[in-house]
């Protein structure tokens, strides 16, 4: 799957989390992503681009938190377990390696993967 079919799918359970409740409600989106590529960059400003479309803005009625593993598996787990822990509404892991520690740390979140080899 090429990234703007997975982005459009991602954006588009993003609007399914979101959707129904009043913009005013503060809603929390973690993104983790395993290094800065401009490509895996796109993934996270397209979410941030739906987001805003749908009436959510950082500061106003959105938490936004993002971080980067900088290329290191462990760093990973570890914003895995920090992402996990804060409990967001939703959280987006960008490449295969961010996803894998996703989904081993955050089992009862709803994790968006994109970007990645083989779901």
């Amino acid at each position: 799957m090429n990234i703007s079919k997975t982005l459009a799918l991602a954006c588009a359970f993003l609007a399914v989390v979101m959707s129904g409740h009043a913009s005013a409600e503060e809603k929390h989106v973690s993104i983790t992503q395993i290094v800065e590529h401009p490509a895996l960059d796109s993934v996270r400003q397209g979410v941030k681009d739906v987001l805003a479309e749908a009436g959510y803005r950082e500061g106003e009625n959105l938490k936004w938190e993002y971080q980067s593993a900088q290329g290191n598996p462990t760093t990973a787990a570890q914003i895995a377990k920090k992402f996990a822990g804060s409990n967001p509404d939703v959280i987006v892991a960008i490449a295969t390696p961010s996803a894998q520690a996703m989904v081993a740390s955050a089992r009862s979140s709803n994790i968006i993967f994109s970007a990645v080899t083989d779901p």
